[in-house]
């Protein structure tokens, strides 16, 4: 009979790079009209100056191409840095907040636990749990034999009110799952991942098939 094993909760730091330069102070850029504009005082020689308004024709005051155009590569430049701030923020949002919803992610991760890195090819094993209304210390996972359980309790008392609440998952591991390597992390957003990495098997090595020729 195995011995129960306690497997313990690490939280996950933040990956967070406030040295990115998305977070320093933006600095405004003097601005400087192109045109000159004219003036009436009699000491100051008109040819020196000139009207907007009536020189329409001049390039540096009315360009359509010019300014479509840059108004083009700074909505492409925005459109970048937003899509790399996303990817830079996404793991700092918080979790989804439909309780169904993440009832179904955990079912589907239950019943597809096994993953493949695409780069190295190693399969590995992986589950995750919305426990976000538990602290880390109220947070115990263990196993016995091949049996994995995720078990938290939370239990408040104060100004004559008891709150009680429960979770409880129980998981049959995988036959060639060496629960030793089983490791748990907990993030900010109370996303509890369980995780190990799984042997090289012949099943999963990659065969040639030979192309015959008729």
């Amino acid at each position: 009979m195995s011995l129960p094993r306690q497997v313990p909760v690490t939280m996950e730091p933040s990956r967070m790079d406030f040295s990115d330069p998305f977070f320093r102070e933006p600095t405004l850029s003097s601005f400087r009209d192109p045109a000159v504009y004219t003036t009436r005082d009699p000491y100051i020689h008109q040819s020196l100056v000139r009207d907007p308004i009536r020189d329409v024709s001049s390039k540096s005051f009315f360009n359509p191409e010019r300014q479509l155009s840059t108004m083009d590569t700074e909505l492409q430049r925005m459109a970048t840095e937003m899509r790399r701030m996303f990817c830079d923020m996404q793991h700092l949002m918080p979790a989804d907040s439909n309780p169904d919803n993440w009832r179904i992610k955990e079912n589907f991760y239950l019943d597809n636990p096994v993953r493949q890195d695409q780069n190295s090819g190693q399969r590995f094993f992986r589950l995750q749990f919305d426990v976000r209304q538990f602290k880390p210390e109220e947070i115990f996972v263990k196993t016995i034999g091949n049996q994995l359980t995720v078990h938290a309790i939370h239990d408040d008392d104060q100004e004559g009110k008891s709150v009680h609440r429960e979770y409880n998952r129980q998981y049959v591991l995988p036959k060639d799952l060496n629960p030793e390597l089983l490791v748990s992390k907990l993030n900010r957003e109370g996303v509890l991942t369980i995780e190990a990495p799984l042997p090289i098997t012949d099943t999963y090595r990659d065969k040639l098939i030979p192309i015959k020729h008729e």
